[in-house]
């Protein structure tokens, strides 16, 4: 029911009047995901990740992203890092790539942790400047202490307005 939904719901507006979206030299795009994430034995995490970039070219922006975390076990993360976007079209449908070279975490009191994110989706821009979509991420946090690295995979809602 909810894919048949979605696909509507694209099909929608990528047909519909959007139009091209503002992803040119000098503008300014902020924006954010949302997102959740079930681990086994009953831990679940909603993340926020506002960002803020600056088009220093055609379909090439760059700046800032953090994350707010919270855990059902009452824990919360906070991050910051610089991200790269690249969109691959200059349309009402605009598939892009975000990395996050280095994302630099705290977790309460404990020791900070760092992750590397690449995030691939695709907005659809409901005029030239608000746009939504779907994105997945893929999230690599470096090992700290002596311990092992961790891959994980994160499917979001991200949503942007484009001055």
């Amino acid at each position: 029911m909810y894919k048949v939904l979605w696909i509507a719901l694209c099909f929608g507006f990528v047909s519909g009047s959007a139009q091209a979206a503002n992803l040119h030299t000098g503008n300014v795009e902020v924006g954010g995901t949302i997102a959740m994430d079930f681990y086994s034995g009953g831990t679940s995490a909603f993340y926020t990740n506002p960002s803020a970039q600056y088009f220093v070219m055609d379909r090439f922006s760059l700046g800032l992203t953090g994350t707010v975390s919270t855990y059902t076990n009452s824990r919360s993360t906070y991050s910051l890092g610089p991200v790269g976007t690249v969109y691959f079209l200059d349309g009402n449908v605009a598939p892009f790539v975000s990395l996050i070279p280095i994302e630099w975490y705290l977790r309460g009191s404990g020791n900070p942790y760092y992750f590397t994110t690449v995030k691939a989706g695709v907005k659809f821009f409901f005029n030239d400047s608000v746009a939504f979509g779907p994105q997945v991420s893929l999230v690599h946090r470096h090992p700290r202490n002596g311990g092992a690295s961790i891959d994980n995979v994160q499917v979001a809602g991200v949503f942007s307005i484009h001055l």
